[in-house]
């Protein structure tokens, strides 16, 4: 399996987990640093459904883009 293979598969492992039950703000944060490799911000809020093919190039809130973002409208993230 190749590493961009290994990326995408556990992102949409992640995402399917975000998406398909409730959890709380925190709860939220810790699944999208689990999804990035990366802290999430703890004034990140983020409203599901969010989609990504790869999740680790994302960087949320004060040193990453617009905290202020849901994932529906593909707004403000920095990606990259």
């Amino acid at each position: 399996m190749r590493y961009s293979d290994g990326l995408s598969n556990e992102a949409m492992k992640l995402t399917t987990k975000l998406n398909n039950s409730y959890h709380t703000p925190e709860e939220i944060r810790e699944i999208l640093s689990e999804l990035t490799g990366k802290e999430v911000d703890e004034t990140v809020s983020l409203f599901p459904p969010f989609y990504t093919d790869c999740g680790k190039n994302i960087s949320f809130g004060r040193r990453g883009g617009d905290e202020r973002c849901t994932g529906k409208y593909g707004c403000g993230w920095n990606a990259g």
